[in-house]
């Protein structure tokens, strides 16, 4: 036991740990599928600005024509066009509420599994590098040095996978391409030559149809 003990002992000061540091929040920041992420979700962002501004258009219009327009109507014209007003304000405190709820699920449904290629990424890079441990710099890290930085070499591996993976998969659209049209010329070259042949027979039918017609059988005669 105690010559088991003094081996591993021997072992374990031959081999230090080996730690690294690892930036999550700028990992998924920096990664080139969060860009095009981001741009989806600015893209849903304008597009509910447009209308909440819309709608502040119509409730400032509303409210200044009452305004302009109240000493010459009735009290209940007037009423009806102040409740008019307060339902503008509502529809425009609700499109507010249903766009931030809109971009919080496009968020979560986007860079969630941003987040999970990541962490999956951070996994496999310490596994080839044989690290012992990697710690994630913005949890309770207060000092490292920054040669154990390991961020900017995942986000290299992460970025590198997904060029591979996007060019594997315009490959293969090129290739379907490829053999639909080839599919569609040999389609079109056996059509061809079917119409000739079936053209070719029909001539050939005809002639002999028109001299059967011009010579009567010779019983008749």
């Amino acid at each position: 036991m105690a010559v088991a003990l003094a081996s591993q002992t021997a072992v374990t000061q031959q081999k230090p740990l080996k730690l690294g540091v690892v930036d999550l929040g700028l990992l998924v920041q920096k990664y080139d599928g969060t860009k095009a992420s981001q741009k989806l979700i600015n893209a849903e962002g304008d597009k509910w600005n447009t209308r909440i501004k819309a709608l502040e258009s119509e409730h400032q219009e509303m409210r200044g024509t009452l305004s302009k327009q109240m000493a010459f109507l009735e009290d209940a014209e007037i009423r009806r066009r102040q409740r008019d007003i307060e339902d503008k304000a509502r529809d425009v405190e609700a499109a507010r509420t249903d766009a931030n709820e809109a971009i919080l699920k496009m968020r979560a449904d986007l860079l969630d599994p941003i987040l999970l290629t990541s962490e999956k990424a951070i996994q496999k890079y310490a596994e080839e590098h044989d690290y012992d441990m990697l710690f994630e710099r913005r949890s309770a890290l207060v000092y490292h040095k920054p040669e154990y930085d390991v961020t900017d070499l995942i986000l290299q591996m992460m970025n590198d996978e997904l060029k591979a993976t996007a060019g594997a998969t315009g490959e293969n659209a090129e290739t379907t391409g490829a053999e639909g049209g080839e599919s569609s010329e040999t389609t079109g070259t056996e059509g061809g030559e079917n119409a000739e042949t079936k053209g070719a027979e029909g001539g050939e039918n005809g002639e002999t149809t028109a001299e059967s017609a011009e010579t009567p059988p010779e019983e008749n005669q």
